[in-house]
């Protein structure tokens, strides 16, 4: 039989049809899987457990990875910053846990400053916004301070005005208390947050405690209208590490128990000893505080301690390219001098110090050391200034403002600004010093970029 060029024809656009036809039915059920596919991913984004923390000295961020390593056991969890924190974080998630530590007299903590401007001002405005959200807020503060855990409680306030729901009352905790964090974790059980046998508390603000012992204590400003400052170095294990910047954490004997005092530490591991600054609290009674008096009176040289190295990644030292700008008045140079002698070591020189003490006569803490650094060029600049010499009082913020065109030209060439010594007068004053020369969004960029940090007490 002879086929026709036209049943040709016909044969080809029927084959042709069924091919299309079966390509269809293959793709069909692989776009249908693909859409199935990314609708389960977007679930389980909105369905993931947000953490977020705002952390000054870091002990917010230790306790914020413990929880995000638990929770991220049973499903997904986003760690952040507060201020790494975007409205599709707080839209997309049922559950956030808020661990947030006050900075000073009730501020948010520098990681936690965006956040406050865009979320906490007039948040009753968006009422309703965050309705989906289930939350809870761990704030830790220290009770010395007169608005304890101001921060996180402002923050729990700021929430609800946004419409999310708490799951407990906003759990206050003083200086790390286990108490009160056992407390967090007790409520977090019994709202199914965490299953028995979940620990989100235990270690996970503190290392592991070292032996120390106490090798030798002078006192550096003998003479002084002040109270005693003494400079004390302790022998520690040679496994025990730390940087510029970092916390000594030390058991302090109190009446058959044990309280927890906290120093900048002012030496480098390859020093030899982990060296302290220590000024006598003096009490209108005659007594001494409890852990500078221990240090400076009754642990013997010799004496055993028991202590902890505190991670402060906030107040870690800048990249060694960067021209640093460093302020402090009294005990505060303990941890500039940290910073100072890991510049030295790097071979960054572009430092100037500013610094502020009671006399020139016998409050010259560290002279010899900041001289000789001078005279090589590693401080490129020493102000230092003494406020109860003759002649009208002067503090570290009387000299920025003299010096504001240098200031500026430093900031110009992308200096960072570290400021360490009394929340009391000195660290507000070159605060709003900062404010009136660089403007709130200046001070705030220069935060956020990591150029302007805080280490104050």
């Amino acid at each position: 039989m002879v086929i026709s060029a036209a049943q040709w024809l016909q044969a080809g656009a029927i084959t042709l049809a069924y091919l299309l036809l079966c390509g269809l039915c293959l793709r069909r059920p692989r776009a249908a899987a693909d859409t199935a596919a990314n609708t389960t991913d977007r679930a389980t984004e909105a369905r993931a457990t947000l953490i977020a923390y705002a952390s000054q000295g870091g002990s917010a961020r230790a306790l914020a990875q413990r929880h995000a390593a638990t929770l991220g056991e049973r499903g997904p969890v986003t760690l952040l910053a507060l201020n790494q924190v975007k409205p599709r974080d707080l839209e997309q998630a049922h559950l956030a846990l808020f661990i947030a530590s006050t900075y000073g007299e009730g501020e948010p903590p520098d990681n936690a400053l965006r956040f406050a401007r865009q979320w906490m001002r007039d948040s009753g405005q968006g009422r309703g916004r965050l309705a989906h959200l289930h939350f809870g807020v761990l704030a830790l503060g220290d009770s010395d301070y007169r608005h304890f855990c101001g921060f996180g409680l402002a923050l729990n306030r700021a929430l609800q005005g946004l419409g999310a729901r708490p799951l407990f009352d906003a759990i206050t905790v003083d200086r790390l208390a286990e108490a009160s964090l056992g407390a967090w974790q007790e409520r977090l059980l019994e709202c199914a947050v965490l299953e028995p046998g979940d620990a989100v508390i235990n270690s996970a603000a503190q290392a592991d405690s070292l032996p120390a012992i106490l090798t030798a204590r002078e006192c550096l400003n003998a003479g002084s209208p002040g109270s005693g400052a003494y400079h004390l170095r302790l022998a520690v294990p040679a496994h025990c590490r730390w940087q510029a910047g970092d916390i000594a954490v030390l058991d302090v004997p109190a009446s058959g128990s044990v309280v927890q005092r906290e120093y900048s530490i002012a030496s480098l591991p390859e020093h030899g000893a982990l060296e302290l600054l220590v000024r006598q609290v003096c009490k209108d009674d005659g007594s001494y505080g409890l852990g500078s008096g221990w240090l400076t009176r009754s642990l013997a040289i010799g004496g055993d301690v028991c202590l902890r190295i505190r991670d402060n990644p906030a107040f870690h030292p800048p990249p060694a390219a960067r021209p640093l700008i460093l302020v402090g008045n009294g005990t505060g140079i303990a941890g500039l001098r940290a910073h100072l002698r890991a510049r030295e070591r790097s071979g960054a020189s572009a430092n100037w110090l500013v610094f502020g003490e009671r006399t020139r006569a016998h409050d010259s803490l560290f002279d010899d050391e900041l001289r000789q650094w001078q005279a090589s060029g590693h401080l490129q600049r020493l102000d230092r200034v003494f406020s109860r010499d003759n002649g009208p009082q002067r503090y570290v913020q009387d000299v920025l403002a003299a010096e504001v065109a240098e200031l500026k030209a430093w900031l110009d060439r992308d200096a960072a600004i570290y400021l360490c010594g009394s929340l009391q007068g000195m660290a507000p004053a070159v605060h709003r010093l900062l404010l009136e020369v660089l403007g709130e969004q200046g001070l705030e960029a220069l935060t956020l970029e990591g150029r302007y940090r805080r280490d104050v007490y």
